[in-house]
């Protein structure tokens, strides 16, 4: 019988979103490497299961894989009251515990915006006695476009190798391997061109809406120094 991988996807655009996307990628990985895969929607607003269901899923589960991304440097609100509930009734245990992975991902070009839910992740594995097999985090999560990092073109290479390298580990119970780690760090474009493409956009945006003159209106200043 083969072993069952769990992948939870942690973000609130469900299927759509970029989350989604990896998370359906890494499951036909491990599917690639011998292992059962189930997917269940951490946000169930989004079709996905109610969180009674969760339990059942983890405990049917070899190796659980949390996709997510960050919001506001944490992960999302459903990520959270979902590790809340599992930690509830698994703190403690010893039978039965699936090892656990995590694949994060923030809009910045900087990789390191991910270390905080990471290291959550890494805390609730030690909360729940689950083996912690490591994790990735990924900057410029809207390269892919809601797409696969196979279908998201050469902006998603580094998505793509690194998730490969992961899966092939994780599907045997091994520790995420240092060169999927140092392959999901690099940096895929210079923060001032993401800052100048980001202020563009707004800039666009605000023209369009017949705002640009309004951009640096401040209506709620009465002109004290009391914030």
């Amino acid at each position: 019988m083969s072993s069952r991988a769990l992948i939870l996807i942690g973000s609130p655009r469900g299927r759509r979103g970029n989350s989604g996307a990896m998370g359906f990628y890494l499951a036909k990985r491990l599917d690639k490497e011998g292992m059962e895969t189930v997917s269940f929607m951490l946000n169930p607003s989004r079709g996905g299961p109610e969180y009674s269901v969760l339990e059942s899923e983890v405990s049917h589960a070899s190796l659980v894989v949390l996709v997510s991304p960050v919001y506001v440097d944490s992960l999302p609100g459903p990520v959270i009251r979902a590790m809340e509930q599992v930690a509830e009734r698994r703190r403690g245990g010893t039978d039965g515990l699936p090892a656990f992975a995590a694949v994060v991902c923030c809009g910045f070009p900087e990789p390191r915006n991910t270390e905080l839910a990471l290291a959550m992740c890494r805390i609730f594995a030690r909360e729940t006695g689950m083996k912690w097999l490591g994790g990735l985090g990924f900057g410029m999560g809207e390269t892919l476009g809601g797409k696969a990092p196979d279908e998201a073109g050469g902006s998603a290479f580094i998505i793509r190798m690194a998730l490969d390298v992961a899966a092939e580990a994780w599907a045997k119970f091994r520790d995420v391997p240092k060169s999927a780690l140092l392959t999901a760090s690099l940096q895929r474009i210079p923060s001032w061109i993401y800052r100048f493409m980001g202020n563009w956009g707004w800039k666009k945006a605000a023209k369009e809406a017949g705002a640009a003159e309004k951009m640096r209106d401040r209506p709620y200043d009465d002109g004290s120094e009391d914030y």
